[in-house]
């Protein structure tokens, strides 16, 4: 669960130099946020790691661990959320929808997609991406509509 703390740790500091200056339109900002979060997800642990602190976070969730686990993904979540807010505020997704709302959506898809990825030793970080990246166009298109 440290090496887990200090992936997430290592990637929340990164996320926040998107999170001030995203690049332009919904689909660019989430995607590069994302793959800021994919990208540096097997720098300490491997696929078979992240299945036992997620294990463990799923099994023992009233433990140290298991609530340290939560809190962590609620941190990123609130990460996702907060840039959903910047691009709502300069005017690159539609004014009136929720961002805490929509970031949790974007995080627990790009986390069930991530869980998908750890599961399976045969996907590639490659095939991860082409698959959230279609995701995130649909949902990036759904927020730039204007009623």
């Amino acid at each position: 669960m440290a090496t887990v703390a200090l992936e997430v740790e290592e990637v929340l500091a990164a996320g926040e130099s998107i999170v001030a200056a995203p690049p332009e339109g919904a689909e660019p900002a989430l995607l590069r946020l994302i793959w800021q979060y994919y990208d540096h997800s097997l720098e300490y642990l491997s696929k078979a790691m992240w299945r036992d602190a997620m294990a463990i976070s799923i099994q023992e969730p009233h433990t140290p661990h298991g609530r340290r686990y939560a809190a962590l993904d609620a941190r990123l979540a609130d990460q996702v959320a907060r840039l959903v807010a910047r691009l709502l505020d300069r005017g690159s997704a539609a004014p009136d929808l929720d961002a805490v709302a929509l970031g949790q959506l974007l995080f627990n898809n790009l986390n069930a997609m991530f869980i998908e990825f750890v599961k399976d030793d045969a996907m590639t970080l490659d095939h991860l991406k082409a698959r959230v990246a279609a995701q995130t166009k649909a949902l990036a298109r759904l927020l730039e509509s204007r009623p």
